[in-house]
């Protein structure tokens, strides 16, 4: 095993930073997907992203929030959505509707508590369409 990471380029240094680290597992995470085909000359896309903050199963905090700074979004509701192995959904938290053309919006929950191991999802509903969503693992 040493001689295949010593081939990879790893240094003492940091294999043994590596070695000691604490091996604890979190549950935090976060990720982003582009919302749309909409770009303008040297801006990015319109993106969803989900973050989640806890320790192994337990969720403390979830947050979904969308940026559009290639065009408003009309008429969103922000959802967050917990998912078992089997792909069951387990639970979901919508925002409020936020009416007229927006350029971002954010939505949190604070559970406080443990999940299935799973995954969670942000998703977004335009004018009353499902947009593509970016989701995480939840596991110990």
């Amino acid at each position: 095993m040493i001689r295949s990471l010593a081939a990879t380029g790893l240094t003492a240094a940091a294999l043994a930073a590596t070695l000691l680290a604490p091996t604890v597992a979190h549950a935090s995470s976060s990720g982003c997907t582009a919302i749309g085909d909409y770009r303008i000359r040297g801006i990015g896309p319109n993106q969803l992203c989900i973050a989640v903050r806890g320790s192994g199963l337990n969720v403390e905090s979830a947050r979904v929030d969308f940026v559009a700074p290639a065009g408003g979004l009309n008429n969103v509701v922000l959802r967050i959505t917990f998912f078992d192995v089997h792909n069951r959904q387990v639970e979901q938290h919508r925002s409020r509707l936020y009416s007229g053309t927006r350029t971002a919006e954010d939505f949190t929950i604070h559970p406080g508590r443990d999940y299935p191991t799973g995954r969670v999802c942000g998703s977004i509903t335009e004018n009353g369409v499902e947009r593509p969503g970016a989701c995480v693992g939840i596991h110990r």
